[in-house]
């Protein structure tokens, strides 16, 4: 009979145990800003009208910092539609909780007279922004560009991201634009922010104190089987 009042007492806490595990309400939350991952412009894989900063052409050099990326235009100052690649590896899953996760890019340009423009508008061009294939926004340039005559934006973001694309091992951004369009790009910028969620100071008190108590018992459970087993 005491054996039994003791088993009874053992799986008690251990309900008590498990409560204290699965509620919220012994928990901390932290949320965690992993350092941006972030890709210059000379990174890009692109197809069609497309100069880099490393070999400019006869493209006006004023338009060009370091590693600077612009679609619209060739070597030849030819002016046409293009496309950019750019590759990110996603951190382990070990460094993020994927369901507690947020995800966003940013695409900047340096110059205060750059970034995703045309000389058309308003709402007469479209740019597209694809992750992996799937298209997360297609959007019209619709409004005069603060610094300058042309319709479009500087920077364009930030742009929130699906978190089931953590899942994957790499994420693929592709940028996109139509003919009499260009697009100043010196970084794209991914950020990652993850929650951690963790047992709190007074949760872990209280979680040590019953499995303090929980062993003891146990020990005592066993010594009464085992005297009732004599």
């Amino acid at each position: 009979m005491i054996a039994l009042m003791y088993g009874f007492f053992i799986v008690l806490l251990l309900a008590f145990l498990l409560y204290l595990f699965k509620s919220n309400n012994f928990f901390d939350y932290e949320i965690i800003n992993l350092p941006p991952i972030v890709k210059n412009g000379l990174t890009a894989v692109c197809k069609g009208n497309f100069v880099k900063a490393n070999d400019k052409g006869k493209v006006n050099e004023d338009w060009f910092h370091r590693e600077t990326l612009i679609l619209g235009y060739d070597k030849n100052n030819v002016r046409g539609s293009a496309e950019a690649n750019f590759l990110f590896r996603i951190p382990s899953k070990n460094k993020i909780n994927i369901e507690d996760s947020t995800v966003s890019m940013m695409i900047e340009a340096e110059r205060i007279h750059g970034g995703l423009h045309s000389h058309l508008g308003p709402n007469e061009k479209n740019a597209v922004i694809q992750v992996n294939e799937e298209i997360v926004d297609k959007f019209r340039l619709i409004q005069k560009m603060p610094n300058g005559v042309d319709y479009g934006y500087r920077n364009v973001g930030p742009i929130p991201i699906d978190k089931s694309f953590l899942h994957s091992k790499y994420l693929k951004i592709i940028l996109k634009i139509e003919e009499d369009m260009a697009w100043d790009i010196d970084k794209v910028i991914l950020k990652i922010t993850s929650g951690n969620k963790r047992l709190s100071v007074t949760g872990s008190m209280i979680a040590g104190a019953v499995i303090s108590v929980i062993i003891g018992l146990l020990a005592v459970f066993l010594e009464q089987i085992l005297s009732y087993a004599k």
